[in-house]
């Protein structure tokens, strides 16, 4: 008769530790920024962080009743974008409030869930070096928001940091000059990725900036149209001015 030995039982502390190491994962909402047909005045009327979204089929937002060209006011009383930037784990509850278009103020709950793997990345196609051209006035600032909405080659992040110097820091000269980890702190994101931003709208000729680095102070940016005349053409450093 062969004896036969059972593998012996793992240690409890083992266990333990194993199930400590796995990573919570972060929770899955299924809204997106909408990238056109975005009302800007809408949004600066209901306040510093709105973002008109886009509902994912089948998503934790979907199931909740949100709809596709909602106004996100706030995420459990934070801004959309400090939300996806640090959203809760699976499983947490996330109270959205929306604002929807003929019907007020809205306040829905959503169980977040996994997020659904994609299939494929889209692929964002790269900002040429284009030099600023003529100066965005002060009444045509919606104007020049509507056209970067539009720009597939501008993250939901860019969008979001050229918002807010267009609607809260252009002074009357036309001029914005916040410091980089003033922009960080309020859109609760990294200084590094406000700077990369930046370089993006200035190398998309959308954004001039006049570095204060020699001056010992903030950057002072102006918004343009692109100048595509192929003319006067300016080479912008790798890593940006300032």
């Amino acid at each position: 008769m062969e004896d036969r030995h059972e593998p012996p039982d793992k240690p409890r502390g083992a266990v333990a530790a194993n199930e400590r190491a796995k990573p919570i994962a972060s929770g899955y909402l299924g809204l997106n920024e909408m990238t056109q047909a975005v009302n800007w005045q809408l949004a600066l009327d209901l306040g510093r962080g709105v973002a008109r979204v886009m509902v994912a089929p089948t998503s934790p937002a979907k199931k909740a009743g949100i709809a596709s060209g909602d106004y996100v006011v706030s995420i459990n009383g934070t801004t959309f974008e400090a939300f996806s930037a640090k959203p809760p784990p699976v499983g947490a509850v996330a109270l959205v409030k929306v604002f929807r278009e003929g019907k007020g103020f809205l306040l829905f709950d959503a169980t977040l869930a996994e997020e659904p793997l994609l299939k494929a990345a889209r692929r964002i196609p790269p900002i040429e070096s284009v030099p600023c051209g003529a100066p965005v006035a002060r009444g045509e600032r919606l104007k020049w928001l509507s056209r970067i909405t539009g720009d597939p080659r501008l993250s939901p992040r860019d969008k979001a940091v050229a918002a807010r110097l267009a609607l809260y820091y252009l002074n009357r000269c036309g001029e914005a000059y916040p410091a980089h980890d003033t922009l960080a702190s309020e859109m609760s994101v990294s200084v590094s990725s406000v700077k990369r931003s930046i370089i993006k709208l200035q190398r998309a000729g959308l954004l001039h900036v006049l570095s204060g680095r020699k001056r010992g102070r903030s950057n002072r940016y102006s918004l343009s149209w692109p100048d595509r005349s192929g003319s006067n053409v300016v080479r912008i450093p790798r890593g940006g001015i300032g």
